[in-house]
């Protein structure tokens, strides 16, 4: 099991971290805090109280632990992110990773610090295994950390949407708004909120981070909805390590893309029995994709992360 307050086995490429100053515990940090000035300076010997300019040690430990968080996403969501119960919505407990949401993020992290591509297509075989809510935690991590970016999720329907804006204005202390937009005014960033059931497509802005969630339970018999949803929010998200475009639906068990192996060989393809999965009508879905994702280059594949009920932590 990991453990989000040590890092030990936590998502992502860790290096270990001994600084008796900062703490008695060894801690696991992700490998890219290790090239940090900080980091740098605490392993030279310096004084924590000099390197994040504190007059007292525990001063100086809380300014370390506020800095982890910008760079440690599962720390962040053990300390900050709070999330409803599922088997009792009126009890609020913080996002600890389960399996599935490790895989999620280890993907992520291990990908984002290689720089490549970050575009995902996460395909489940077990239901309510909190992909969404994972996904969205994420999302508004890198929101808070980074200045001035936008986001853009379109769910199933409206009551599944009425689940995801209540974390956030948990993190910033607002009420949760009846409008489908939500600012985060330490770090300039908005979060746009849509669902399929009645879109607003949100044609006139720009998306850093795009999340189309549950969209094999989108009822698109023609795929036409669909399609233009995709194209609107994609249509000018950078092809960056720095943005994030995810696709989520399911894909039934008995399939030959249950193995990750022929998913990942498949997918570079966009194969028409892949999409089909996450839309009806896959031909529309996959001439949007073609034309807003790059897909002949391997760097520029989606990545598919397959969840199944054999992931372990």
């Amino acid at each position: 099991m990991s453990n989000p307050l040590s890092g030990h086995k936590s998502p992502g490429y860790r290096f270990r971290f001994q600084v008796r100053s900062i703490a008695h515990n060894i801690l696991y940090l992700p490998l890219s805090m290790r090239q940090l000035p900080e980091i740098q300076q605490l392993f030279q010997g310096i004084s924590p109280l000099t390197v994040f300019n504190k007059k007292s040690l525990p001063t100086a430990r809380k300014a370390f632990y506020e800095f982890r968080k910008k760079h440690d996403f599962a720390y962040w969501a053990a300390t900050e992110y709070h999330i409803s119960n599922r088997n009792n919505p009126q009890n609020i407990i913080a996002l600890h990773l389960n399996q599935h949401q490790y895989k999620i993020i280890d993907t992520f992290e291990r990908r984002h610090f290689k720089r490549l591509t970050a575009s995902y297509v996460i395909s489940k075989t077990i239901p309510n295994c909190g992909v969404t809510t994972c996904v969205q935690a994420y999302i508004q991590w890198r929101q808070i950390y980074h200045p001035g970016t936008t986001s853009y999720t379109c769910t199933s329907s409206l009551k599944h949407l009425e689940l995801l804006k209540p974390p956030v204005c948990r993190y910033i202390k607002n009420p949760v708004p009846e409008y489908d937009r939500i600012f985060i005014p330490k770090s300039n960033a908005h979060l746009y909120f849509d669902s399929y059931q009645y879109p607003k497509f949100c044609a006139d802005e720009d998306f850093t981070y795009v999340h189309l969630a549950n969209m094999t339970q989108w009822k698109d018999p023609q795929g036409k909805t669909s399609a233009v949803i995709f194209a609107s929010a994609t249509r000018a998200i950078p092809e960056s390590h720095d943005s994030l475009l995810v696709l989520e639906g399911d894909i039934p068990t008995e399939r030959v893309y249950s193995h990750p192996v022929l998913c990942q060989i498949h997918l570079k393809k966009f194969p028409m029995q892949f999409l089909s999965h996450l839309s009806p009508n896959p031909y529309f879905l996959r001439k949007h994709i073609e034309a807003n994702i790059p897909l002949r280059k391997s760097p520029n594949t989606p990545f598919l992360i397959l969840l199944n009920t054999e992931d372990k932590k």
